[in-house]
């Protein structure tokens, strides 16, 4: 469970205290941020801020797609196995670099070969990776290490799918120190403090970026959906 910074518990993604209501309210959201808001997206608006290489990347107003509202974000796979859609948008450093994101997902396909959620930040001399991804048929979640590589979550398997049934997925990271705090699936809070992750040499010009990948076994496009997405800074850790 979540310390807000007023010292009173806060249910990830549920009730508690509400510090940035003016922030949250502008936008459809089912979500209570436990950071402060510097990105939310309800996907409502028509013109999306996304970017997409490989695969489609669109509004989806089908109904049952969205969490809430009318629209979701629908990230979809090229037809061609192994191949991947990498859908993605930048952001400018926030002062604070303890970051978290949540938001509702949503497969309608356990074929999947995977799902990667990622957080990638390059401060103009290194980039700094905090990554997930889930392997639907194994059920379970992975995180990247160090060295950089796929290691399985404290816990052993996770399985949290069911197809059709939106899930709430949120992590939280301190990019200053390359650590994790926690991933919460569905209410299930999973404590990483003690884990971390890496870095590697990187000039580019400082950005924070935010990633979904969806890759498929077959030769036949998959899709992803995303809805209530919340980007949140001066989160605070798991001791």
């Amino acid at each position: 469970m979540a310390v807000h910074p007023s010292g009173s518990y806060s249910v990830i993604g549920g009730g508690g205290p509400r510090p940035y209501a003016k922030d949250v309210n502008r936008l459809i959201s089912s979500l209570v941020p436990t950071g402060k808001v510097f990105c939310q997206d309800d996907f409502e608006a028509a013109t999306l801020k996304w970017q997409n290489t490989g695969g489609t990347t669109a509004r989806d107003t089908t109904a049952y797609m969205p969490f809430m509202g009318t629209a979701c974000l629908e990230v979809t796979s090229p037809a061609t196995i192994n191949d991947q859609n990498i859908t993605r948008r930048r952001f400018s450093l926030p002062r604070n670099k303890t970051l978290g994101l949540e938001f509702r997902f949503l497969i309608t396909d356990l074929t999947l070969m995977k799902i990667i959620i990622a957080l990638d930040m390059y401060d103009g001399s290194q980039v700094k990776t905090a990554e997930f991804q889930y392997l639907p048929a194994d059920e379970k979640w992975q995180y990247a290490g160090v060295p950089f590589g796929w290691d399985d979550l404290p816990g052993g398997s996770q399985p949290v799918w069911n197809v059709e049934a939106h899930q709430h997925i949120k992590f939280v990271a301190d990019f200053d120190n390359l650590r994790y705090s926690y991933l919460c699936i569905g209410g299930n809070v999973i404590d990483m403090s003690s884990l971390a992750f890496d870095s590697r040499s990187n000039t580019s010009d400082p950005y924070l970026s935010l990633q979904f990948t969806v890759r498929t076994y077959e030769n036949v496009a998959k899709s992803m959906f995303i809805d209530d997405l919340i980007l949140t800074s001066e989160e605070v850790m798991i001791a």
